[in-house]
């Protein structure tokens, strides 16, 4: 397996990441769904933290997820451990969506991405309650009830659609877990932990670095 399959693997989380859309990309998914909620979440501010075991017991991957307004400061760190090839690899990426724009970064570095946020379809980023039939049609969507997972009780929903097949978990319109196969790989993503109350705002404050402007199908790992 080539590094850039296996980072391709590794993207299906985005499913639950919130990679393609933010504050800005927000108001246009959620026009494409249906919703009218002014956040993505159903809860004021918190912490979320998700892991996942990565395809062929090649590493872990861990997000911690601050928000606040209901979702419209959020703020991600992707923290990955690989071991493949004899090697073992960690990378830590952070990631602030405001004003239209997604900016990426790793501790250290004197320059990150900068991309326009896209306004396909985000589970992450759309109101499940208030759903289109042209929109489920449109991006693959079936409801299939509900389950319980450590007392919250989800709405489970069905996806196909661009190569990549799952369902997700949602609860208060967050991702509690989510389960997805892309290009023979499966990754199964679980909320570990959810913190309800007041976030630092010095996370939402992006760092005096150097941003070079791409577009999606340019970033590593994401293009054709």
């Amino acid at each position: 397996m080539n590094m850039k399959t296996f980072i391709l693997a590794v993207s299906i989380t985005a499913l639950a990441s919130g990679c393609s859309s933010g504050s800005g990309g927000e108001d246009a998914a959620r026009s494409a769904v249906g919703g009218e909620h002014a956040g993505r979440y159903h809860i004021k501010s918190g912490t979320l933290t998700y892991e996942a075991n990565l395809p062929q017991d090649m590493g872990t991957n861990k997000r911690v997820v601050y928000f606040d307004d209901y979702g419209q400061k959020e703020k991600m760190v992707t923290i990955t451990s690989i071991s493949m090839m004899g090697q073992n690899i960690d990378k830590e990426t952070h990631l602030i969506t405001q004003d239209g724009f997604s900016y990426t970064w790793s501790p250290g570095e004197t320059s990150g991405m900068k991309v326009a946020v896209d306004d396909t379809f985000d589970p992450a980023a759309a109101d499940f309650s208030k759903l289109t039939e042209e929109a489920m049609a449109k991006y693959g969507l079936t409801k299939e009830g509900d389950e319980t997972i450590d007392g919250r009780k989800c709405d489970v929903w069905a996806m196909d659609n661009q190569g990549v097949q799952g369902k997700v978990w949602i609860w208060n319109n967050i991702p509690v877990k989510t389960s997805a196969n892309m290009m023979g790989f499966s990754i199964i993503e679980k909320l570990v932990s959810l913190d309800e109350g007041d976030v630092d705002q010095a996370h939402f404050v992006l760092p005096d670095l150097t941003w070079k402007d791409m577009t999606y199908q340019s970033v590593p790992g994401m293009g054709q």
